[in-house]
């Protein structure tokens, strides 16, 4: 199997659980791009599932490690090296992510039907201004599950 490479279209998960006890919210859920999670520390080992409908196709992800929002936060906080994202077929890959890039990056894969999908930080910076407040967290501003464009 190779890597997709036609037309895509962002879907929905149905639902998003996470393991962080402080998160922004799940909002980031689906095609909108418009909200963010976060979660106080580096992140490491902190867990978001996906649930999507039975069958979903998806053939990749657009994702950015940081705040996006504003760029003064995107440097002075934490941003995400990587993540393992595991599929309910039992499938996995880790994907690693630039530390100075706000842009959304896209990883694309073979196609697969997954039921859920888990995102798992492995790696993130150090505060970019530890001396600021509020910089010791991890957000995720944008992401997208994607889909074939049929």
């Amino acid at each position: 199997l190779g890597i997709y490479d036609g037309a895509t279209v962002a879907v929905e998960p149905v639902e998003g659980t996470t393991t962080c006890e402080d998160d922004g919210g799940l909002q980031m859920l689906g095609v909108d791009t418009s909200s963010s999670w976060r979660c106080t520390g580096d992140g490491v080992g902190e867990r978001v599932t996906f649930t999507f409908a039975p069958g979903q196709e998806l053939v990749g992800m657009r994702i950015v490690g940081g705040d996006n929002a504003n760029l003064d936060r995107f440097i002075a906080e934490r941003r995400i090296l990587s993540i393992r994202w595991h599929f309910s077929d039992g499938s996995w890959f880790d994907q690693g992510l630039p530390p100075n890039d706000a842009t959304a990056q896209e990883v694309a894969f073979p196609m697969v039907r997954a039921e859920s999908v888990e995102l798992e930080i492995l790696d993130s910076t150090l505060p970019g201004d530890p001396d600021a407040n509020n910089t010791d967290i991890v957000t995720i501003s944008q992401l997208q599950f994607l889909a074939p464009a049929d």
